[in-house]
């Protein structure tokens, strides 16, 4: 069964503004990192497969913590009028 490429984020709890393209850019700015998170997301699938709302929830520190790195990295300023 092939997987979906597209790149869906859904994190539980407060989410600032824009903070799921902050995490979209930055793993396109760190093939290193986009590579783990697609590890995980795959050791993840079958495990998970019927449970959407746990799937999320083992995705999120990691979606947190490189969002922050993100947030840092290019400054609360970022803009993406040009991508949204």
């Amino acid at each position: 069964m092939a997987l979906p490429s597209a790149c869906s984020i859904s994190i539980s709890g407060r989410f600032g503004d824009h903070d799921e393209l902050y995490f979209r850019d930055y793993l396109n700015d760190h093939p290193d990192i986009a590579k783990a998170y697609e590890r995980l997301k795959l050791s993840l699938w079958k495990p998970y497969e019927h449970d959407r709302d746990g799937y999320t929830e083992q995705k999120t520190e990691f979606v947190k913590e490189y969002t922050q790195k993100a947030i840092q990295s290019y400054g609360r300023a970022k803009r993406w009028d040009d991508d949204i």
